[in-house]
């Protein structure tokens, strides 16, 4: 195919950029009350990390592994599972309305959405999570160079401490990124508590129709994990595999000689009819 002349390729560019602004006021697809929901791109990136408690530090222009194709960068505190928990509930919360809905709630009742104590030192640690996510920088681009997000995950969060009622807005331009999304079961992660790197793993292969063999080390640093020693890292990792073994998740796992990790798991009904119609096409 010819390149486009340029005046053309500019009404043709113009053209697309419109579709997009539209597509964002679109509300998301509706998802069933026991799921889920967040892109890909996200989920296969270490955005959301593998943090050590205590040690989520402040990070600026940070380039953020990401699988391929994307480019993230970040800055801000680094984000980790607890702060994908928030998100996905915050997501799941707006998904039959427009992105930029304002969405009001008790943070008693969020709390609860989370399976977390609802004293005073959780409500403090959800105004602080909040707060950092609206503080929080991210910039998503395609392998194009189209920008497809830039600013907080969160746009603004209010807080009345006399009616214990939050009002989140989201970032207005993330109904682009939902073109290729993974449905989670919220009770199996919820199920593996505080367990950082069991959630991303879970996280990550859900969006999988077919777990391909990964290194160890591969894994480390798509998670973002802190960990410096690779044969702790391991040992974590094996704790973590077991685990989700342990959950239904994944039916086996085994690392072999070459440090390649192979996960056996039953895909969901969706990803089972992919696997079936990439047969058919082969």
């Amino acid at each position: 195919m010819s390149p486009l002349d340029p005046p053309i390729q500019k009404r043709f560019d113009c053209l697309i950029e419109r579709v997009r602004e539209e597509q964002k006021k679109l509300p998301f697809a509706n998802w069933a009350e026991d799921l889920r929901a967040a892109p890909n791109e996200i989920l296969r990136s270490a955005l959301f990390g593998v943090v050590r408690p205590g040690r989520r530090t402040y990070v600026e222009d940070m380039e953020i592994p990401a699988p391929e194709g994307y480019h993230i960068t970040y800055t801000g505190k680094r984000l980790d599972q607890a702060d994908l928990d928030i998100w996905l509930q915050l997501l799941h919360m707006v998904r039959t309305k427009t992105v930029d809905t304002e969405i009001r709630f008790p943070m008693r009742w969020f709390l609860r959405q989370l399976q977390r104590n609802v004293g005073n030192s959780d409500y403090k640690w959800l105004d602080r999570r909040m707060t950092g996510l609206v503080a929080s920088a991210t910039r998503i681009e395609n392998k194009k160079g189209l920008v497809l997000i830039t600013g907080g995950l969160i746009r603004a969060f209010g807080y009345d401490p006399e009616t214990s009622e939050a009002v989140v807005h989201l970032n207005e331009h993330l109904r682009k990124l939902f073109d290729n999304y993974t449905l989670l079961r919220w009770e199996d992660r919820l199920a593996l508590g505080s367990d950082q790197l069991s959630k991303w793993l879970h996280a990550y292969y859900s969006t999988h129709a077919k777990a391909y063999p990964l290194k160890v080390d591969t894994i480390l640093k798509a998670c973002g994990s802190q960990e410096t020693e690779l044969r702790h890292f391991r040992f974590k990792l094996r704790n973590a595999l077991d685990t989700l073994k342990g959950r239904g998740f994944i039916s086996d796992w085994n690392i072999d000689k070459n440090d390649l990790v192979h996960i056996e798991r039953n895909p969901t009904p969706t990803q089972a009819r992919h696997l079936s119609r990439a047969r058919a096409g082969g």
